[in-house]
């Protein structure tokens, strides 16, 4: 009379396991085609190494389909990835032209992209950034081992330079995380209208968003 129950039993743990897989492979596909944030604000603990968004809330965007995090201040959001090198544009997050107003300045931004390759080397090689001088550089971001390599654009007046930093994870795919600073030529300027932006101010603001990131 026992052997009913067990059967009952087995068949509900089949079904309650397949369930879990399905939501499981359903929040992985969403996370990546919609580009699903998860945010959680913290208290920002920040001392004297980060002095540009000591005074803000953080937030920390999750990237389930990736397995990566990064800690980023409430202050600025995210674009379209334009900026991005690899195939698949993950994010970017933006600092506006606004907040350097009277000035040079075009925007700044960090940015994800990923591709999936074969190995380390066609990772580095794979549409490298622009006059670049191949990611020969090692880097370590929050304890983990980078290529890193500059990068320089110029179109209409404008001045696009950008460190990039790639790694290929143990399921082969290959990350790049992009800085990228925008900026006007400032002799197409009228004279005493605007000013060359601080690129190191700016440049630090973007190293702090950089040097939270981790794979999960």
């Amino acid at each position: 009379m026992k052997q009913p129950k067990i059967v009952l039993f087995s068949l509900l743990v089949a079904i309650i396991s397949g369930s879990l897989v399905y939501l499981s492979s359903y929040h992985k596909i969403t996370s990546l085609e919609q580009g699903i944030l998860e945010l959680e604000k913290i208290n920002n603990n920040c001392t004297s190494n980060c002095p540009n968004i000591a005074a803000s809330n953080l937030q920390t965007y999750k990237n389930t389909a990736y397995s990566f995090e990064f800690k980023y201040p409430s202050t600025l959001g995210f674009v379209n990835p334009a900026y991005a090198n690899l195939e698949e544009k993950i994010i970017q997050l933006q600092i506006p032209q606004t907040d350097y107003p009277k000035t040079n300045f075009g925007d700044a931004a960090f940015s994800i992209s990923a591709t999936y390759t074969k190995s380390l080397s066609e990772c580095l090689s794979k549409n490298p950034p622009e006059n670049s001088d191949g990611f020969k550089t090692k880097v370590q971001i929050n304890g983990q081992e980078f290529y890193m390599t500059k990068g320089a654009g110029v179109g209409a007046g404008n001045l696009y330079e950008s460190n990039n930093y790639r790694l290929l994870t143990k399921d082969k795919t290959c990350l790049e995380l992009n800085e990228t600073i925008h900026t006007g030529n400032i002799a197409n300027y009228t004279p005493g209208e605007v000013s060359e932006v601080n690129k190191n101010g700016v440049q630090t603001r973007l190293d702090e968003i950089l040097k939270t990131f981790k794979l999960n």
